[in-house]
């Protein structure tokens, strides 16, 4: 039966949030446990994982099987090797004097083989149980082993990074030997062998009767996982220590790689070097890019993997023709379609799955490090649960409907709280509560919330696809953090919004180019909606001490305005902003905020020159006279005689900066008639002349 709970959130107010889970990218953000989460975000129950054995090792580096279905754990750091039957009992099979063993492989017969490192050797158990040194590699490190379906024993090993081929009877022969630092691991396909390198991080095809060849250069710094799968095309794990960003992805015709004899490898023996072990990504730094390539059987190549995902760390051809993928960090195991698209099959408690293994039967076998554990992959649970991550409403929020799209039995919870991460003040999950037809959140009004589902089987497999939630924010007043109104003369070209009673302004935009325009007034104002809801905006002005207020403009959509103040009188004015989150709302509940701007002047009148007075005495002319405004300080005033050119008059207090002065000067007497002309201007560049006539002695 498919379920839909899918009716109309209430809406006591418009415009509720709406926050939708419905792709891979949304749901992998959350808590998934035992879930699975597909390529186009479904999340249904996850295979199960049932422990096999806990090694009481930190780490279990490989595993191998044999055709009887006993399963084999090579594992460090104490160079033990487990052996599990079928019927589960576990024994220590092998326990080396070197403390790792990266390596083993089953040939399909008797016998398993067992690399340890460093002073990498190599050792054949048979089926009995007995153990003897196979063959002595002379390398620092055996990193890899492969058994062809000749009997042939492969090796990639480094400290010298050489690719060895060893005979059932033990005869080694150097197959060639790589310019890089490691051979990390290998890969087989019929007639081809694959290699993976490690600083830098190359592909290597190796074929019978050709040179080695490099097929890929990852433009990493090591390539620590191969897997090839049907149709020829080859999957290869990368890993970046954290640094400067990876060279780009490309494909090199390289040259041929250096063939080696067997007397040149013995003599590495004696001077073997010493490097601290590459554990596949496990003791990466955290910041290390790890990327997925899918290599084309031509040798195009291209990543698949999203930034960011998880550490890739073990590749393994699962048995329907996906690939599987083991990651770090979260301990998840992903699978990948012929088309590239991934899903995540399952999440296991451990942090890291640094190796998978397939049986002979088909199953799938997964270890873990920092918890030596060997889990087999199984059926599908009966129940898991999806956790989602913490959603933030950015203000106090009444909590709405959670509808969903789905089939199958499942169930919902939610909680609520106010701080980012989950705590004990907290609300606890409570169950949706059925209301008019709708499924309410129950949790109380904050500003975070998480929502649970709980997925169960029946007879029919549940699948959630998708989940709405929705929300409303305790609507807040508009906040006018300043309001400022501009010197005289600042002028901002603002087009005017046909469109401004219905669209609102939500933050502030960048301002328009200012400039100068005498007689004009500019004002500026900074707001703020924690609701984020678009505002209006209005301006109102009165001269100070007035009860009533003029609008000046509006609906404003910005936050600067400019106008003509030579419409005004002269005298002090007050502005009056007021900031509307109306617009988006229902009648009745909007609010509004308003702030009131510091005292301006608006002057548009000139200076008046007054009471000019001539005094003839001992042959000097004594000249006086006042100068006022009605409204501003003064300036400046200056003089011209004979239009001589201006100098400035200081006046008689020797400041000018009130709106009256007083002003004294003296001329020598003399015959010729004098005419003078007196300019005078207030602070608002309001000027005005006068011109006087005075008469010589004659």
């Amino acid at each position: 039966m498919l379920l839909f709970a899918l009716p109309a959130a209430r809406a006591d107010a418009a415009g509720p949030a709406l926050r939708t889970w419905q792709s891979f990218a949304d749901f992998i953000t959350g808590r998934l446990d035992n879930l699975s989460l597909s390529a186009d975000g479904r999340l249904t129950l996850a295979p199960s994982t049932t422990q096999i054995v806990d090694t009481g090792e930190p780490y279990v580096w490989d595993i191998a099987s044999d055709a009887a279905g006993n399963l084999y754990l090579g594992t460090g750091n104490g160079g033990k090797v487990f052996r599990i039957t079928p019927a589960g009992d576990t024994t220590l099979y092998f326990q080396a004097e070197e403390p790792e063993i990266y390596a083993l492989a089953h040939d399909g017969r008797r016998s398993l083989y067992v690399a340890t490192s460093p002073n990498g050797f190599i050792y054949r158990i048979d089926d009995g149980g007995k153990a003897a040194l196979f063959c002595e590699p002379g390398q620092s490190y055996i990193w890899d082993l492969l058994c062809d379906p000749r009997g042939d024993l492969w090796a990639a090993t480094g400290g010298k990074a050489r690719l060895l081929r060893i005979s059932p009877d033990g005869r080694m022969s150097v197959v060639f030997s790589s310019e890089a630092e490691h051979l990390r691991c290998l890969a087989l396909d019929g007639e081809e062998l694959f290699a993976g390198s490690s600083r830098p991080g190359l592909v290597y095809r190796i074929r019978k009767g050709q040179a080695p060849f490099v097929l890929y250069d990852s433009g990493s710094e090591e390539v620590h996982s191969l897997a090839v799968m049907p149709g020829g095309h080859l999957y290869a794990a990368t890993m970046t220590p954290a640094g400067p960003e990876a060279a780009i992805t490309r494909i090199l015709a390289a040259a041929p790689a250096q063939s080696v004899s067997p007397e040149e490898a013995a003599e590495e023996k004696s001077g073997a070097l010493q490097q601290p072990p590459l554990a596949g990504g496990i003791e990466s730094a955290p910041a290390a890019k790890s990327q997925l390539l899918r290599i084309e059987a031509d040798g195009y190549g291209r990543p698949i993997w999203p930034a960011g995902l998880d550490e890739v760390q073990a590749l393994l051809p699962g048995p329907d023709g996906k690939l599987l993928v083991g990651t770090g960090r979260e301990g998840r195991l992903y699978s990948i379609d012929s088309a590239g698209e991934i899903s995540l099959l399952l999440k296991i408690g451990a942090a890291q799955i640094p190796t998978l293994h397939r049986t002979s039967a088909g199953e799938v076998i997964l270890a873990t490090a920092n918890m030596g554990l060997a889990c087999r992959v199984g059926p599908r649970v009966r129940e898991g649960s999806f956790e989602s991550e913490t959603v933030d409403a950015a203000a106090l929020t009444r909590w709405g409907a959670l509808r969903w799209r789905g089939e199958g039995r499942m169930t919902f919870q939610t909680r609520s709280g106010n701080t980012r991460k989950p705590e004990a003040s907290w609300s606890e999950w409570q169950p949706l509560q059925s209301s008019g037809g709708s499924w309410q959140i129950a949790s109380p009004a904050a500003r975070f919330l998480q929502w649970r589902c709980t997925l169960q089987g029946g007879k029919e497999e549940p699948a959630l696809a998708e989940v709405n939630l929705a929300w409303l924010q305790q609507n807040r007043p508009p906040e006018i953090a300043d309001l400022v109104v501009l010197p005289p003369g600042s002028y901002f070209e603002i087009t005017p919004d046909p469109a401004a009673g219905t669209t609102g302004l939500s933050a502030p935009a960048p301002l328009p180019k200012r400039d100068q325009r005498k007689g004009w007034r500019s004002a500026l104002w900074q707001f703020d909606d924690s609701n984020s809801d678009p505002l209006l905006f209005a301006l109102w002005y009165r001269r100070t001490g007035d009860a009533h207020w003029r609008r000046l403009a509006g609906p404003l959509t910005q936050a600067a305005y400019s106008w003509d103040a030579t419409q005004m009188a002269d005298g002090e004015y007050e502005l009056k902003l007021e900031a509307s989150d109306s617009l988006m709302l229902p009648a009745g509940q909007g609010l509004r905020a308003e702030k009131i701007s510091p005292p301006f002047v608006v002057d548009n009148t000139g200076p008046v020159i007054k009471g000019f007075e001539v005094e003839n005495k001992d042959g000097i002319r004594h000249i006086r006279f006042s100068v006022c405004d009605a409204a501003s300080p003064l300036a400046r005033v200056r003089i011209s005689i004979n239009a001589g050119g201006w100098k400035p008059l200081s006046p008689v207090d020797g400041i000018c900066d009130s709106v009256c002065e007083e002003f004294s000067f003296t001329l020598r007497s003399g015959e010729e008639l004098l005419e003078l002309s007196l300019e005078a201007a207030d602070i608002f560049e309001n000027s005005s002349m006068a011109h006087q006539r005075i008469k010589g002695s004659r």
